[in-house]
């Protein structure tokens, strides 16, 4: 490369060339500048003059390219060294990079990954790749911006290993999200309203490794928190952690995104305004009528856009559900729904971004649904059309005629996978460990037929991110074979291709859902997963213990006609109490057996229902 000027924040001018055997006086006045904490993070050798000698002598500019960034001119001091070193047996070439301390913030980390980038472009390498110390959120995000991405963790678990794939920045999916919903469940370690952010930052992790690039949480009516009133302040600790995510996620390039419902609000609002509460459809006592409870919902709304503006990239309001009210006063609902876009787009103004969801839309427009809903003629039309070209909006995966149309007005689209971890109102297809390998492709595939992006929904992770893994992987790789993805997968946990075996067998033996079960394929599978366990615990131990219990309600089924008995009930509190999965149904119960019982029941009762072949259920 030729020598290339650079420009920093502060207006300093650069020059970034190639290191040449005259810089051994330059290298070592920068190791120099280089402070104590840039000396741990960036330590590829001793900073000595042995090194100094090294470097100006090894780069041959193909397999080994050695960069300086020198101030003013060419002849200038250095104030940065980024390189490359490739070894026969590495697929991808190893980066290091160090920044005086002088010249910290001021943009150059980006300007030399990508001038690093180029030169490996150059010599025909097929990506980069390096290790930053986990603390390291500043290096991170460095890297995570120019498009590295965690592929696994070094041996002593304190790095995080990441490589630059070029060929995963030819992705036809620009946007490729996580809607994980922080739903109201309080399952300890399974539901992420109860989550750490240590919980958080693992699973983040796995996405953005995976392939994400954004991340979407959903903020929902009974978590609410305002500080003028007190029934509120329970929520403080988890809106704490939400900030603290929102920011991890940034270190990751994911872009972040605080869902909210239209016209929802804290139960005990609701109830203190019977005047103004919705003529609710398919939820209960979190919805006012936004046309008579404008005022009390954005008291809520405005203050969690005032909390999170600054945390997040941008909102997505949810309009009608939860939230639909069929009052004389908004049937038909077109007007109050642009109403309440023009309101947030003011309320939010030039702080952050806001996109628009109407979740229901096809129903409104008269379409086939569950629920018994007013139509209003034109919606359609009449919502996309107010939007801006260009913009994005979030449809259900099988509203085929919204997505159609929104693309033809010139919008862009996330469609929303649901059928990933559709609640029902309860965890009975959640928990249990299911793969869906075979949708999942065919989503992603249709998805680029239509030309939307995708959005997972996600809101039991720890127990089924495989499925999240192939979910982003064939975004980011679409001719992808299902076997290479898990297999990377297998790499990003350090475990061996047994666990790709074992992810086969879990697949092979849901798809007896409709033939008949082949219990020797759970077995195998929950034997595997348990053996793995020792060598990746904070991601195996939820996905074996809930895999073993699935095996105790399956068998138990097969036997008895799938009835739900004591003893049944008994085995799975006996399994759910020997480790921390399931800690929600059991030890947090304290000393009441008998209640833990009568929880661990219900569940028992739905998950057998979850698991009936279709034959026996018909």
């Amino acid at each position: 490369m030729e020598p290339m000027p650079a420009q920093l924040r502060d207006g300093r001018k650069l020059v970034i060339r190639h290191i040449q055997k005259d810089d051994y006086e330059r290298v070592l006045e920068y190791f120099g500048g280089l402070g104590e904490l840039s000396r741990k993070y960036f330590c590829p050798h001793p900073f000595d003059e042995e090194n100094a000698r090294m470097i100006v002598e090894t780069s041959n500019m193909t397999d080994t390219v050695r960069l300086g960034a020198v101030a003013d001119s060419p002849d200038g001091p250095m104030v940065a060294y980024i390189y490359y070193t490739h070894k026969p047996e590495q697929k991808y070439p190893r980066v290091g990079i160090g920044i005086v301390d002088a010249c910290h913030g001021q943009g150059l980390g980006q300007i030399l990954m990508a001038a690093l980038a180029a030169e490996a472009r150059r010599n025909h390498k097929p990506g980069l790749s390096l290790n930053v110390d986990k603390p390291n959120h500043r290096a991170l995000r460095l890297y995570s911006k120019a498009g590295y991405r965690i592929t696994g963790q070094s041996s002593e678990a304190t790095h995080h290993e990441m490589v630059l794939d070029f060929a995963a920045q030819e992705s036809p999916f620009n946007r490729r999200g996580m809607y994980l919903h922080p739903i109201d469940w309080k399952i300890t370690h399974l539901t992420a309203d109860t989550w750490t952010l240590n919980e958080w930052k693992l699973y983040l992790d796995l996405i953005q490794g995976a392939g994400a690039n954004m991340l979407k949480i959903f903020i929902w009516p009974t978590q609410y928190y305002h500080p003028d009133y007190p029934e509120t302040y329970p929520n403080r600790w988890r809106w704490e952690v939400y900030k603290e995510v929102l920011a991890y996620a940034k270190a990751l390039n994911l872009q972040t995104h605080v869902g909210l419902a239209c016209n929802c609000v804290p139960p005990f609002v609701y109830l203190a305004h019977a005047d103004k509460r919705a003529e609710e459809v398919g939820y209960r006592g979190i919805e006012l009528c936004w046309q008579r409870g404008k005022q009390e919902i954005l008291e809520f709304s405005g203050y969690l856009i005032d909390y999170f503006a600054e945390a997040a990239d941008g909102f997505i309001v949810w309009y009608a559900d939860p939230g639909l009210c069929v009052c004389d006063l908004c049937v038909p609902y077109t007007p109050v729904m642009l109403d309440a876009m023009r309101t947030y787009q003011e309320l939010v103004g030039d702080r952050a971004q806001v996109h628009h969801c109407p979740w229901w839309i096809w129903w409104m427009a008269g379409d086939d649904g569950p629920l018994s809903i007013p139509v209003t003629p034109n919606i359609r039309e009449d919502i996309f059309g107010s939007m801006t070209p260009g913009d994005w909006t979030l449809l259900h995966d099988q509203d085929e005629t919204s997505i159609r149309m929104a693309r033809e007005l010139g919008l862009d689209v996330l469609s929303v996978a649901f059928f990933m971890d559709p609640e029902g109102g309860n965890e009975t297809n959640n928990v249990l460990p299911r793969t869906m390998f075979d949708r999942i492709e065919a989503a992603v595939a249709r998805a680029a037929e239509l030309g939307a992006g995708l959005l997972a929904y996600r809101l039991t992770p720890f127990t089924q991110f495989h499925s999240d893994w192939l979910f982003f992987r064939k975004q980011l790789y679409p001719d992808i074979s299902r076997q290479q993805a898990l297999g990377e997968l297998a790499a990003f946990l350090g475990v061996g291709d047994e666990y790709v075996e074992a992810l086969d067998l879990l697949d092979e033996w849901w798809a007896g859902y409709e033939t008949g079960y082949d219990m020797s394929k759970l077995h195998a599978a929950a034997d595997t997963f348990r053996k793995l366990v020792p060598q990746r615990p904070e991601y195996l131990t939820h996905l074996s213990e809930a895999t073993d219990v699935m095996l105790l309600i399956a068998e138990a089924g097969l036997q008895n006609g799938w009835q739900v008995t004591d003893e049944l009930v008994e085995a799975v509190q006996e399994r759910m109490e020997q480790g921390p999965t399931f800690t929600s149904f059991t030890h947090q119960h304290l000393w009441a057996k008998a209640r833990a019982y009568s929880h661990i029941n219900q569940r028992v009762r739905w998950w057998i229902k979850a698991l009936m072949p279709v034959a026996k259920s018909e």
